[in-house]
Formats: C-alpha cells, structure tokens, sequence
C-alpha cells in the first residue's frame, strides 16, 4: 500500500510540474510585435525584431488542438498544451521554437493584428510578412517576393519566366513580327540587369514560327539564350 501511495504521489508531481511550466505569453514580447506591426512599414521581418535565439515559427489560429500539431510537425509542444487557444476565438498564438521545441510564445489578440497564413510551421528565415490592402498580414511567398523585387528596381512592365528553378525577369521593349526581333531587358531577381539586347527568333526548319505573344512564349534564359516553349529560342542579335 505504502508503495502505491509513493507511485501515486510521483506521477501526481510529475502532473504538477508540467502544468506549473507551461509557457505564458511574454508580455515584452508581444508589445515589440504588436509596436513593429503597428507601425508605418508595409513589409515586417521577425527574425529582425525579435532577438533571442529561435529557429522557426507556428502561428497558432483559435481552436487549435495543440496535440495535433506535435504529431503532424513532429514537435516538442508539452510546455504549451495547456494553452487556452483551443477554446478561444479573440487570439493567435505566435509559438516560437527552437529545435523543435517552444521556448516563447505571444498571445495576439485579433482585433489589434490578424494574419492570414495560420497553423504553418515558418523557418525563421522566410518569417517576413506584408501588409494586405485588408490591413492583415500575409506571410510572404516566392510570388510576394518577386512583387517585391519589382517594386525596387524592376519595370512594372517585365514579367517573370522560370523552369526547373531557373528564373528571370523579362521586359520586352518592342517587337517586329515580320523579321522576328525583338528588344528585351533581362533581369535577375535582386533586380540587376544582366542583358539588354535585340533578339531574333530562330526555329528549326521545318517549325518555323513568328514571334506572337512572349509573356507566353518565353520559357527560360540559360545565360546564352532565351529559351521559347515552341522548340523555338531568341538569340542576341
């Protein structure tokens, strides 16, 4: 009997000691999010703002089953499984980890910041969110990071062409359809120009086609030429 009471008393501590380090939200945190958010920048990058060491992110949307997550993600969430965002609605909850494991999290209420990418697991690298004409905050993917690319330095007339992650930025200046040339700008995504020529269209004999559409047409530059989709390519000219 004695020796039960001893099991008993252990796991009943073992309980104890889980709930008593659960993880609360950080309240310094949260208010250097909530003021970096808040201010007058479109584009916010969390791996600049916050300074403590973290890998990745998991922004938690309300009624998340925090269990769920750990399996899925295979990740190490004890210290946050008590949680009340699995029955709250007002709140995301912004996890931070590091290998694997929350170490900080903040709790932002929705009405002062919404986000519309939720329950993914974010290297601390790609954390960089801009503001939506809704006034939310999206995470940023390639094709946000291409607009971005853009807006610093490319024409708002060039648009992009990639295969097999090979990708350019093209801006076709003119076009003579009867000679099959043309003028274009090539750049590259940081927005350096690396070419600006006249191309001429060549086809093999047999498939010969005039330029008609190239924001189609074109497939990938490979250094040398612009490869087309037709079996075709342009080459400097």
């Amino acid at each position: 009997m004695r020796k039960i009471v001893i099991i008993l008393i252990f796991f009943l501590s073992l309980c104890s000691c889980e709930t008593e380090n659960q993880l609360t939200s950080d309240k310094s945190l949260t208010y250097q999010i909530e003021s970096e958010f808040n201010s007058k920048s479109k584009i916010i990058n969390l791996s600049k703002i916050v300074d403590f060491k973290w890998d990745s992110l998991l922004i938690l949307e309300p009624y998340s089953t925090i269990k769920s997550y750990e399996d899925s993600l295979h990740l190490n969430l004890k210290n946050i499984r008590e949680n009340y965002i699995s029955y709250r609605e007002s709140l995301n909850v912004l996890v931070f980890l590091k290998n694997g494991k929350s170490i900080k999290i903040s709790e932002i209420p929705r009405k002062t910041l919404e986000f519309e990418n939720l329950n993914l697991l974010v290297e601390k690298s790609r954390a960089e969110f801009i503001k939506m004409e809704n006034g939310n905050y999206k995470l940023i993917d390639e094709m946000n990071r291409n607009i971005l690319k853009r807006v610093s330095g490319i024409p708002k007339t060039a648009f992009w062409a990639e295969s097999e992650g090979k990708g350019n930025w093209f801006d076709v200046e003119w076009i003579n359809n009867h000679q099959n040339m043309t003028r274009i700008s090539i750049f590259d995504n940081s927005g350096e120009l690396v070419l600006k020529s006249r191309f001429m269209k060549v086809c093999p004999v047999n498939e010969l086609k005039f330029i008609e559409d190239l924001k189609k047409e074109i497939d990938f530059y490979d250094g040398k030429k612009i490869q087309l989709k037709d079996n075709c390519y342009l080459q400097t000219n």
